[in-house]
């Protein structure tokens, strides 16, 4: 049963080791399809599980619906086919306005105006390809946050010609935190999956605390090479888990293989010491997107000041089988894998900008 549902992750795994033979508390589990993944929402110990579960996957759709790129008539699918300011609802203005604050505030090496460059490589499609060198030269011509004009007394979100918004590196966990108030309605505890973003929600039923499994890069979707041990802040507290990892979506030519983790600057996949960084935050939104911030910022001083500024927690696999950990999650953490070892992620960082 845990391969099985630990299968439907891509990036983060959570281990129902209870939902073996441990479980005590019944559950009602609910398995859907949005934002191009799969969605998992398990409910423990609840008479409206299954209304309660249903209105989890509308939420996240409700979500999906405003801000995908790929959907017509989405708030952001119009921002990014006008050539003029378009009115958007208030919670799409808002959370645009959360992004870019995120951006702002960690180095700017995220940008959600690089829709014109991640459309070139097609990484959400079926059809995945290496741009050609013209086509992203005169896309990240448009790339530019700083361009972007929110006007709060209309809504309206202006960008400069040829932009279009982006807002991947930060949807699942916005569709994660969007469906609180479905699971707040009965305060039960809930575990949801959206892709490689996990939400824990409330304590766990039958254990002090909740199993989560980072996969192994080298493996499939049901390998991890640790375990996290996370406890949230009581009843109703919740707790989002999201990986970045550079194989996740890819495209191979000619041999190489391309990762969907752009550089903002060249239009290219980002290359450094780093698989994948794994984010533990109290908000779906900020675990999200400081996943990418992080991979994209590697092994440097600039991650350290974002874990500070943030107060979060991290996990870094690098290339060279060696695990990282931030101080607050030093103690939740446990390797699984032997061929994996551990350090110290300031350490390695201090030797890093030596």
């Amino acid at each position: 049963m845990r391969k099985k549902f630990v299968a439907l992750l891509t990036a983060v795994l959570l281990l129902l080791s209870l939902g073996a033979c441990k479980t005590k508390t019944e559950y009602y589990e609910k398995i859907g399809f949005a934002m191009g993944s799969v969605v998992t929402i398990r409910i423990y110990g609840s008479q409206q599980a299954q209304q309660i579960a249903q209105d989890v996957l509308t939420y996240i759709n409700e979500t999906d619906n405003l801000i995908s790129a790929n959907i017509a008539d989405s708030d952001v699918y119009k921002i990014n086919e006008s050539e003029k300011g378009q009115v958007v609802s208030r919670d799409t203005f808002n959370l645009i306005g959360d992004c870019l604050s995120v951006c702002n505030t960690t180095g700017n090496v995220l940008d959600i105006t690089i829709g014109a460059v991640s459309e070139l490589w097609g990484f959400d499609s079926e059809n995945p390809t290496l741009p050609d060198a013209n086509s992203l030269a005169d896309a990240l011509q448009t790339v530019n946050q700083q361009d972007l004009l929110l006007t709060e007394e209309r809504l309206t979100v202006n960008k400069k010609e040829g932009q279009k918004l982006d807002l991947g590196a930060f949807g699942k966990g916005i569709a994660c935190t969007s469906a609180l108030p479905a699971l707040q309605r009965e305060f039960s505890p809930a575990v949801l999956s959206v892709g490689g973003t996990i939400l824990l929600y409330g304590n766990h039923p039958d254990e002090d605390h909740w199993t989560v499994g980072v996969r192994d890069p080298h493996g499939t979707a049901d390998d991890y090479c640790a375990t996290l041990a996370l406890r949230t802040q009581g009843n109703g507290g919740k707790l989002v888990v999201s990986t970045s990892g550079n194989y996740e979506k890819t495209v191979e030519k000619d041999g190489k293989t391309y990762h969907h983790i752009l550089d903002k600057t060249t239009g290219m996949p980002v290359e450094n010491d780093l698989l994948g960084v794994t984010v533990v935050a109290e908000g779906g939104l900020v675990s999200d997107a400081l996943s990418t911030v992080l991979y994209i910022h590697g092994l440097t001083q600039q991650s350290l000041q974002v874990l500070r500024d943030y107060r979060v927690g991290a996990v870094f696999l690098c290339k060279d089988g060696t695990i990282l950990v931030s101080d607050s999650l030093a103690d939740k953490i446990t390797v699984t894998d032997d061929t994996w070892t551990l350090g110290d992620l300031e350490d390695a960082i201090a030797n890093t900008s030596r």
